[in-house]
């Protein structure tokens, strides 16, 4: 069984095993989703990417520790030049995730990709999701927690992607309702 939380929060919002970040090529310092996580591992993104060892380039990966986070490691991927970056990047992001998780045997992760702020994402990103997340994890039956962090539309979007599914999806999937409420009735924040 996989249970969805879908959580607009920050990820100090999201309590996990694993936290999988995305961070385009040329973010200098990292943004979105990567910059809070940066923060809260006092600055060691922005030192990986001035050593070398985060570059943001499609495929890449380094796993750090998590240092103030709510969870045990924390997984930088890159997303390439954010122009490139459509629905098949997304889903080869994701495909990356999941085998790296899998790897290190993770299976209570949350993913804030694909670093929706301050670039938006691709306009198919919640069915790229659910055939490139969902789907395979349903077909083998594989357990997980799963927390998705992103922007209120687009989680509703996965929302209802979700609900309308078919198949193994549809039996292996399970929205948590207490998550949906405290995403959907968020005030706006506006800097």
């Amino acid at each position: 069984m996989i249970r969805l939380t879908l959580a607009g929060d920050h990820p100090d919002k999201a309590p996990c095993g694993t936290l999988v970040v995305g961070m385009f090529t040329g973010e200098r310092p990292p943004k979105g989703e990567a910059g809070w996580a940066d923060w809260r591992v006092s600055g060691a993104i922005s030192r990986a990417i001035l050593t070398g060892r985060v570059d943001g380039a499609l495929g890449s990966c380094v796993l750090m520790p998590s240092g103030k986070l709510p969870c045990g490691k924390l997984l930088v991927i890159g997303l390439g030049a954010p122009s490139e970056f459509k629905g098949k990047a997304l889903g080869a992001t994701i495909d990356l995730a999941l085998t790296k998780l899998a790897g290190l045997k993770e299976d209570d992760y949350a993913l804030a990709l694909p670093g929706s702020k301050p670039w938006p994402l691709p306009k198919d990103a919640a069915e790229v999701t659910g055939q490139h997340l969902f789907e395979p994890l349903a077909a083998a039956a594989r357990s997980a927690k799963i927390t998705l962090l992103g922007t209120p539309e687009y989680l509703a979007e996965v929302k209802e992607w979700v609900r309308a599914a078919r198949g193994p999806v549809a039996s292996h999937v399970v929205l948590a309702e207490d998550s949906l409420a405290r995403t959907e009735n968020r005030p706006e924040i506006h800097s």
